[in-house]
């Protein structure tokens, strides 16, 4: 079922169905942007393993984070327009799970979506120090 994302609109529209989406596209590119440039160093199967959590833990986040943007984000701040992913029918953790009904007032959106990103990148930029520390990388 590879073409699971053009037929989520034919789907429940649940978390989980976001996440099954998540999990093939955003969280598969991960793995591959980690994997390519691990693959020289021939890492160990627990390496390995470790990558792969560390990509599903960042893919996912990073989705969470795209889909809260699309409802709360501002054009200004994110560069893409809001709402699009419900008019679309597009997969959307936040739709799923009714973030919309939570809506604060458009002022607070660009510090809102700017703040969680913020907080993705921290989260990011510690996975990558804590896995060089894991791995023994001297930099």
């Amino acid at each position: 079922m590879n073409d699971y994302d053009l037929r989520f609109a034919e789907s429940a529209g649940t978390a989980r169905d976001v996440s099954v989406v998540a999990l093939r596209k955003t969280v598969s590119l991960f793995w591959l942007a980690v994997l390519l440039p691990a693959l020289p160093a021939k890492p160990s199967a627990r390496e390995l393993h470790q990558l792969k959590a560390l990509c599903i833990y960042w893919g996912l986040a990073y989705q969470a984070a795209d889909d809260l943007s699309d409802l709360i984000g501002a054009v200004a701040t994110t560069g893409k327009t809001p709402g699009r992913d419900r008019a679309l029918s597009r997969p959307n953790l936040g739709v799923a799970l009714g973030v919309p009904a939570f809506r604060r007032p458009k002022s607070r959106n660009a510090a809102t979506t700017l703040a969680l990103l913020a907080m993705v990148a921290i989260v990011l930029m510690m996975g990558v120090v804590a896995l060089g520390n894991l791995m023994d990388v001297r930099y």
